[in-house]
């Protein structure tokens, strides 16, 4: 499920925000939502906090939810607790080869799944980006590709100190 739209701001697609929020509020009921996110407007700001980097994968989003109540060790659960929880599941995709990000960031930027050839490398090196996450394909509209919001800032971070260290700035394959 999509929950930004295949433009350049990524804008918020409301219908998979919605979703996903209502998905969080069901799992906790009445009572367990509002003893761990806390009151209203505070509650929806927690949620969308955890909603708006789990790619919109039903089982990402439950893997922050987890992280985020075991870390708590007092209800409601504090934005330190929340960004532990992001920190700790963002770890699992990490490290990132330099290669990998390269053609990582060029699907981030072009939306496109940017195979560069169809020779078994390359398919099983795309398929593995999708098995993982690391790449989302994503359909609302139309059908397109994205990376994990949980490694968007590394990707680039790691683009733009391969770039410095070298002057390479990623057209190749390598």
């Amino acid at each position: 499920m999509a929950q930004w739209d295949n433009n350049e701001h990524r804008s918020r697609c409301h219908q998979g925000c919605h979703t996903l929020s209502n998905f969080v509020k069901k799992r906790f009921a009445k009572e367990g939502y509002n003893e761990f996110f806390g009151p209203e407007p505070e509650a929806t700001a927690k949620i969308e906090k955890l909603t708006s980097v789990c790619g919109g994968h039903f089982r990402d989003l439950l893997r922050l939810l987890r992280e985020a109540v075991l870390r708590a060790d007092s209800w409601p659960a504090s934005d330190e607790v929340l960004e532990q929880a992001i920190v700790e599941v963002r770890g699992d995709f990490l490290p990132i080869a330099i290669d990998d990000a390269i053609w990582l960031s060029k699907i981030a930027k072009l939306r496109e799944s940017v195979l560069p050839s169809v020779q078994a490398d390359d398919v099983n090196r795309l398929t593995r980006f999708l098995d993982t996450h690391f790449v989302l394909y994503l359909k609302n509209g139309e059908e397109w590709y994205d990376i994990h919001p949980l490694i968007r800032e590394e990707v680039e971070s790691i683009v733009q100190r391969h770039t410095k260290s070298t002057g390479d700035k990623g057209e190749g394959w390598q």
